[in-house]
């Protein structure tokens, strides 16, 4: 995607969303919000190829050359960062 999208940047394809749960942002869609999912056709189990119904926050991140974290936006919703952000700010 990035390839396509002519990006200079690298982005994270986040399968299973295994960097969104170690980052606090990964949820899992309560039964009845599968229903709707479901009765829309999208279901969520075979589309990402996870049983888990799992999705991810969106959020932002700035992250310098030393993999530090410079800045971060996540909306709507409040966590415990569980890196390190002594680079935030």
């Amino acid at each position: 995607m990035a390839a396509q999208l002519k990006l200079t940047f690298p982005i994270l394809w986040d399968e299973q969303s295994k960097v969104a749960e170690a980052f606090g942002l990964a949820f899992t869609l309560p039964d009845d919000l599968k229903t709707v999912y479901l009765g829309f056709g999208n279901d969520l189990a075979v589309r990402n190829g996870d049983p888990s119904w799992r999705l991810p926050v969106p959020a932002r991140f700035v992250i310098d050359a030393g993999g530090r974290v410079r800045w971060e936006g996540v909306r709507g919703i409040r966590r415990v960062p569980t890196h390190d952000s002594s680079g935030v700010g």
